[in-house]
C-alpha cells in the first residue's frame, strides 16, 4: 500500500489535559431518556475537561426538549439543530466542525460509557504521537435480564464487541462507531465521514444507503496519513439492548445489512489498493470459528440444555442465512457503481 502523507497534519503529543469534545447525534424524541442517561454518565467521568455537543437531526420536538433541559449556562453542553435530514455521518460531521476540543469522541445515543472512559482514551493517545484514532469495547446492556441464547461470536448483531474478545492494546483496521475518538486536526483534514455512508432516516441501509461509515473513513484516514488506529479494551461502553433487538425480524434484517456491508467493504479495500483477503482476515477467522467451533459446541449443548441449545442454533442459522443473502444481494451490482 502506498501511503501519501498530509503536510498539514503534524504528529505531536496531545496536551497534558486536552479539551475533549464528545459528539452525540440523535434523530427521535423517543430517545430523550437515553440521552439524559448518557449525559448523566458523562457528567460523572473521571476526566473533567469535556464539552458535549448534541446534534439533533431533524426532530424539532427533541431539540426543544433538550434545549429546555440543558438551559443552565454553567453546563458545558451545546445542542445543535438541523432541519435537514443529514443522517448519521452528516450529523457527526456537523458536531465535529462545531467542536473546540483537541480530541473528538463519538458515542451512540443508546450507549453508556464507563466512568473512566475519556480518561482511558486520553491515556491511549499519549502513548504515541502517531495515533490518529482510539476505539474500545462495547458490552451488551440488557433492558431486561441477560439472555444466553445469542452466542458471543454473533453479538455484533446487537452492537456488542464481545465476539472480538481483545484483551490488550493493539492496532486495528478501523474504529467502531459506537465508541471511537479521533484527533480533531486529522478528522477534519481527512474531511470526516462520507455522507453516502451511514444510517439516514427514511432510507434503507444496505439498499438506499451504504453502511459502515466508520470503516470507510478509517480506511481513508490510514491511506492518507499512515497513522495508527488503536484498540484499548479498557475504553469501555455499554450498548443498550432493547426488546426490539431480540426478534427474528431484527436479526434477519441486520444480518442482511452486515452481509451486504462486508461485500461493499471488500470492494472499498480493493479500491484503495489493499489486499482484501488480508484486510478481511478477522471476518474470515470469525466465520470459520462460528462454523467449526460455535455450531459444534451448540450441538453438544442441546442434549443437556435443549431449550437454550435449540434457541442458540435457531438464532445462529437465521443470522448466517441472511448474512449470506446480504453478501450476494443483487442490489450490490447497482450500488457498486456509486463507490
Amino acid at each position: 500500500m502506498v501511503i501519501t502523507g498530509i503536510s498539514s497534519i503534524k504528529s505531536h503529543p496531545v496536551a497534558e489535559m486536552p479539551l475533549v469534545s464528545v459528539v452525540i447525534t440523535c434523530c427521535s424524541v423517543k430517545n430523550f431518556s437515553n440521552i439524559v442517561e448518557l449525559l448523566s454518565a458523562l457528567n460523572k467521568q473521571s476526566y473533567s475537561n469535556l464539552e458535549v455537543i448534541i446534534v439533533v437531526d431533524g426532530d424539532k420536538n427533541l431539540f426543544e426538549k433538550l434545549k429546555n433541559y440543558y438551559c443552565d449556562p454553567n453546563q458545558n453542553v451545546r445542542v445543535i439543530f438541523t432541519d435537514k435530514i443529514l443522517g448519521l455521518s452528516g450529523a457527526r460531521n456537523l458536531g465535529a466542525k462545531s467542536s473546540r476540543g483537541e480530541i473528538i469522541v463519538f458515542i451512540d445515543d443508546d450507549a453508556i460509557p464507563s466512568v473512566d472512559w475519556v480518561e482511558k482514551i486520553i491515556e491511549t493517545f499519549k502513548l504515541d504521537p502517531f495515533i490518529a484514532a482510539v476505539t474500545g469495547s462495547a458490552f451488551p446492556l440488557w433492558e431486561d435480564k441477560p439472555i444466553d441464547w445469542i452466542p458471543k461470536e454473533l453479538q455484533w448483531i446487537i452492537g456488542a464487541t464481545t465476539w472480538y474478545n481483545g484483551n490488550k492494546l493493539c492496532d486495528v483496521r478501523h474504529a467502531w462507531g459506537m465508541n471511537m475518538a479521533f484527533r480533531r486536526d486529522v478528522f477534519l483534514t481527512c474531511n470526516g465521514f462520507s455522507t453516502i455512508h451511514g444510517l439516514k432516516r427514511g432510507e434503507r441501509e444496505g439498499i438506499d444507503r451504504f453502511p459502515h461509515e466508520d470503516v470507510e473513513f478509517c480506511l481513508r484516514l490510514r491511506r492518507k496519513t499512515g497513522m495508527r488506529i488503536i484498540y484499548n479494551p479498557n475504553v469501555k461502553v455499554f450498548h443498550k439492548v432493547s426488546r426490539r433487538k431480540l426478534t427474528v425480524k431484527f436479526f434477519a434484517k441486520h444480518a442482511y445489512v452486515q452481509g451486504f456491508a462486508k461485500r461493499m467493504l471488500k470492494e472499498l479495500i480493493k479500491k484503495y489498493g489493499e489486499n482484501a483477503k488480508d484486510m478481511l482476515s478477522r471476518e474470515y477467522e470469525l466465520l470459520e470459528h462460528v462454523l467449526f467451533v460455535t455450531i459444534p459446541k451448540i450441538f453438544k449443548e442441546i442434549p443437556r440444555k435443549p431449550k437454550s441449545g435449540l434457541n442458540k442454533l435457531f438464532v445462529t442459522m437465521i443470522i448466517l442465512f441472511f448474512l449470506v443473502i446480504g453478501y450476494y444481494s443483487p442490489f450490490f451490482l447497482y450500488l457498486k457503481k456509486k463507490l
